[in-house]
């Protein structure tokens, strides 16, 4: 019996040291070699600086290009039942990796299978979910007009834009740990087992993770950002729902919205220039009008000194201007007027405030107060038996 054993010892590591072994270990380095190995010299250059503690060989060509190391059930590789696997990518000698999980594929960390910082999931959506941050020099997306349909302008970007409240936050980390179900008891995870001996490194490691899982239970940095389930009132399309019912925003996708909204703001700005152009020019037509009206009101000068036999009724600028609390305007009003008011307008062309005289000619003024308007250009003009007399401009400053 034991020389049965000793034969069938000796036939075995003959088969594994031939050339068309299928299973090789090289005595010299200990290097492991499955599947067909190179023919000499091919087989010499594939590794020359002993760098690989394993070689896996493929079936295709004189270098065995297209390996795939299957984990576990394989199953039907042509009815979509291949299940895990590592490979070549195709069976050409392409040099790329093919990393495959029929269900999905998952990475994570800190050697806990829920501890996941990325993955995707048939199950949860054609996505890929990072459970961490990204940097990256750029992000480019597909944004041909071949890739899309039914485009359409987006109008009243503004009224969107103010429905959206910007705030600052920090993040839980924990809470998006918890969409993988959070870590669980290693005594949960090894089924109440005990743990096997310490060493220097497994004692170092559980330190260090220690103070990880501690991190990971307080709040993140300050960032700033939006609230998903405010922004899904405004604009639904760039909130999506993942599986577990948490909601993401779609940065990116607002880019257009604050497009549109930076050019309606544009066209109103324009607006509102045109019309301080035409305000601006009627005043100074009638500026230049009002030259010389002082001198020819017989005695009445800057100082507001004369008599009521002056034949124009007019405005004197106000004092101060610009203002910040009250200031005063003056006026003259000329004999025979029956009745006059003094009317303050906005840029927009609206009366903000309108003021009465009286019947009293000769010099008066006014006192406007600041509180009772916000900050900007006025017009203020005077209105003499239903005509206008004069008009003038006024800033307030707050």
């Amino acid at each position: 019996m034991k020389k049965n054993i000793i034969v069938s010892a000796i036939a075995m590591l003959y088969m594994v040291n031939t050339a068309k072994a299928q299973l090789k270990v090289t005595t010299q380095t200990g290097k492991v070699r499955i599947g067909l190995e190179q023919p000499f010299p091919l087989s010499q250059t594939d590794d020359p600086y002993n760098v690989l503690s394993m070689h896996v060989y493929g079936p295709t060509g004189d270098y065995r290009a297209g390996s795939k190391l299957a984990f576990g059930d394989f199953g039907d590789y042509y009815n979509q039942g291949m299940n895990v696997f590592i490979g070549e990518y195709t069976n050409d000698d392409t040099d790329r990796m093919w990393l495959h999980g029929k269900l999905g594929t998952y990475f994570t960390w800190g050697g806990k299978a829920d501890r996941v910082y990325g993955y995707y999931d048939v199950d949860k959506g054609n996505v890929f979910h990072y459970n961490c941050d990204v940097y990256a020099y750029s992000f480019v997306l597909a944004s041909d007009a071949r890739f899309k349909t039914n485009v359409a302008k987006i109008g009243n970007a503004m009224d969107y834009l103010k429905k959206l409240n910007g705030v600052s936050y920090n993040l839980l980390p924990h809470e998006l740990d918890k969409i993988m179900g959070g870590s669980k008891d290693r005594q949960e995870e090894t089924g109440g087992k005990a743990a096997g001996p310490s060493t220097e490194k497994s004692s170092a490691d559980k330190e260090r993770f220690a103070e990880i899982e501690k991190k990971m239970q307080q709040p993140g940095p300050k960032r700033l950002g939006l609230i998903a389930q405010e922004v899904e009132k405004v604009l639904p399309e760039l909130v999506k729902t993942d599986s577990t019912n948490y909601k993401y925003v779609d940065y990116i996708g607002l880019i257009p919205v604050l497009i549109e909204g930076v050019k309606e703001q544009e066209m109103s700005i324009e607006a509102q220039n045109d019309k301080i152009k035409e305000l601006t020019d009627r005043i100074n037509t009638l500026e230049t009008r009002m030259i010389g009206w002082d001198a020819a009101a017989t005695g009445v000068d800057d100082n507001g000194k004369g008599s009521a036999t002056t034949h124009y009724s007019f405005l004197y600028q106000n004092s101060p201007n610009p203002f910040t609390s009250v200031t005063e305007i003056g006026y003259f009003l000329t004999a025979g007027v029956k009745e006059a008011y003094i009317n303050i307008y906005n840029l927009s062309g609206s009366i903000v405030k309108s003021k009465p005289l009286g019947k009293n000619t000769g010099r008066g003024t006014i006192s406007v107060s600041g509180s009772e308007l916000q900050a900007g250009m006025y017009i203020y003009n005077l209105i003499t038996d239903g005509k206008e007399a004069d008009v003038k401009r006024m800033v307030l400053v707050k």
